[in-house]
């Protein structure tokens, strides 16, 4: 990956998913897109409709905003749907004390490819 270490405003540390670099880096400043709470209603929960929206929805368009804007992920707050998030390959970042998890989706490679391609096409 790319950071050894992240740091909240609060000084706490995080590491884990997100090293290789060695930099330290404030949490609240990485360049991702926060995922918002994502929920579907209990009566319609199984049937796949949460799992068609990250992987044709959410991911993609993530994708696209990311090579645009210089962002290298997806980050995403759960206390209830960390298995959810687990299967799509978001890799877990933290664990509160509140039973809660910060989960990170690594676009940075594809983000890369696609301005790599883009720059390298242009005549």
């Amino acid at each position: 990956m790319f950071v050894s270490k992240v740091v909240d405003e609060s000084g706490a540390n995080f590491t884990g998913v997100l090293r290789a670099v060695g930099e330290l880096i404030n949490f609240k400043k990485l360049p991702v897109i926060l995922l918002g709470q994502v929920g579907i209603d209990k009566r319609y929960q199984g049937k796949g409709i949460g799992s068609s929206l990250v992987k044709e929805f959410v991911i993609p368009y993530s994708l696209n905003y990311c090579a645009e804007n210089s962002c290298i992920g997806i980050l995403v707050y759960t206390r209830s749907a960390k298995d959810f998030y687990r299967k799509f390959g978001f890799q877990l970042i933290y664990e509160d004390k509140f039973g809660g998890a910060n989960y990170f989706y690594s676009l940075y490679k594809n983000v890369l490819e696609i301005r790599y391609n883009t720059f390298s096409s242009k005549p």
